[in-house]
């Protein structure tokens, strides 16, 4: 049996009390054909030391380059890459255990020929709480599947292009929206822990105003109109009772 080739990169900047754990895990699973692609954007402390110290032990290939922003680092990471699957790593994040690639990729847990994307869950570490579960056109209009449990096909890319710089921290939900929204598409989701999420990198206390902007827009042009509706309308609604909610809580 040929083992899928998985392209794992990693976007970082300014990450070294972090990324020599995120490389760890990486390099020390056991499936068998990983290749590393570590995309660095000019950081200015100790990563890069950290990466040419850890490259003498252990085969992957790294980048230190001024980009600009997480999506560009991880675009450019995909025009590298060489491997049947692409999945992406953050720099403050570890995969889950040494064989979650190996069970994903190396058993008979999914149909790897016939897939787009396989995706899992993420463990987040400060609440020590689990998010993911499957997705289908319309749990992803109100919710976004973490891209540090997805694999993607990486013929994706190709198909669709790469992420829209748009969008600085929501680039890769208007990808999965865009995914979603395919007659053809074919995703599973996998009952397993893929990453140990850590909850203060970007996506988690910035918000993206470009999507917020555009989020109707991008529903409009790709989904039904029910489909629009629930996304476009009642989501929002949702969103904002809870948000009030939430700080009535907190006030008390």
């Amino acid at each position: 049996m040929v083992l899928p080739k998985i392209s794992v990169i990693i976007p970082v900047f300014n990450g070294e009390d972090t990324i020599e754990a995120a490389v760890l895990s990486v390099v020390t699973q056991t499936h068998g054909n990983i290749e590393l692609l570590v995309m660095d954007g000019g950081s200015k402390d100790g990563t890069v030391p950290t990466l040419v110290r850890l490259s003498q032990t252990y085969a992957f290939q790294f980048v230190s380059e001024k980009d600009k922003g997480v999506y560009d680092a991880m675009n450019k990471g995909i025009t590298r890459a060489t491997g049947d699957w692409i999945f992406f790593l953050g720099a403050d994040d570890v995969l889950y255990d040494e064989d979650v690639f190996k069970d994903i990729f190396s058993g008979h847990t999914v149909d790897i020929e016939n897939l787009d994307i396989v995706y899992g869950d993420v463990l987040l570490k400060n609440q020590n709480k689990i998010y993911g579960g499957a997705f289908n056109r319309w749990r992803i209009l109100s919710q976004n599947i973490s891209h540090q449990a997805i694999f993607y096909k990486s013929v994706l890319f190709q198909h669709h292009g790469h992420y829209d710089l748009t969008y600085p921290i929501l680039a890769d939900y208007v990808f999965n929206l865009k995914l979603f929204a395919g007659k053809q598409f074919r995703a599973q989701h996998i009952n397993k822990i893929v990453t140990i999420f850590a909850e203060e990198g970007l996506s988690s206390t910035k918000r993206d105003l470009a999507f917020k902007r555009d989020r109707a827009n991008l529903i409009r042009r790709q989904y039904s109109l029910l489909h629009y509706l629930y996304g476009a309308v009642i989501v929002p609604i949702i969103d904002l009772i809870q948000k009030k909610l939430g700080s009535g809580v907190r006030k008390k």
